[in-house]
């Protein structure tokens, strides 16, 4: 078995939330910066990604969001052997402090400062994401109280044409 799917598989079994997380798969760090793209710059050079999370830059709060996680102690536990080809391993990633603490994919998305990202890496998690994401929806806390970054009509194609480059949420029926 590959070291990547037996990684995956591990954090699978584990889950998501943080008292299920095994300790010899969690590594402390740092955030130093966050980048254009949320990606966390560690202290040991590292560089995360928050699996299941796309930010949205334009989002209102993002800016106070990111601030605040500079300096962060944080826990990792990364969810493949290797990073991806931009250096990023993708990961649940932790507050230090608190055993029962939410993900910073699950704050990010409760926040309303992106959207549910449904990669490979993120499956262990996608409830407790989607939750989080629905909180802000429901509340239409910052990017889903933005009319421009709401979730688009899947039957207004003249707006999903027009619409700016980058991750949108399309919502109706599929027709083929």
């Amino acid at each position: 078995m590959s070291a990547c799917l037996a990684s995956f598989l591990t954090a699978r079994a584990q889950g998501c939330d943080p008292g299920q997380i095994d300790a010899a798969n969690t590594a402390p760090g740092q955030i130093v910066a966050v980048d254009d793209g949320f990606d966390l710059l560690l202290a040991d050079g590292r560089t995360a990604a928050l699996a299941g999370f796309a930010a949205e830059p334009d989002a209102p709060g993002y800016s106070a969001f990111v601030d605040r996680l500079s300096g962060a102690e944080i826990r990792i536990s990364p969810l493949q052997a290797k990073p991806d080809r931009w250096g990023r391993a993708p990961a649940i990633v932790f507050p230090a402090s608190g055993d029962k603490a939410e993900s910073l994919a699950e704050q990010a998305l409760a926040a309303g400062i992106g959207r549910y990202r449904p990669d490979a890496a993120a499956k262990p998690c996608r409830d407790r994401l989607l939750a989080a994401e629905r909180m802000a929806r429901d509340a239409r806390r910052g990017l889903w109280g933005e009319q421009r970054l709401r979730a688009m009509d899947a039957g207004d194609a003249q707006a999903i044409l027009a619409a700016p480059k980058g991750f949108r949420v399309i919502e109706g029926r599929v027709n083929t």
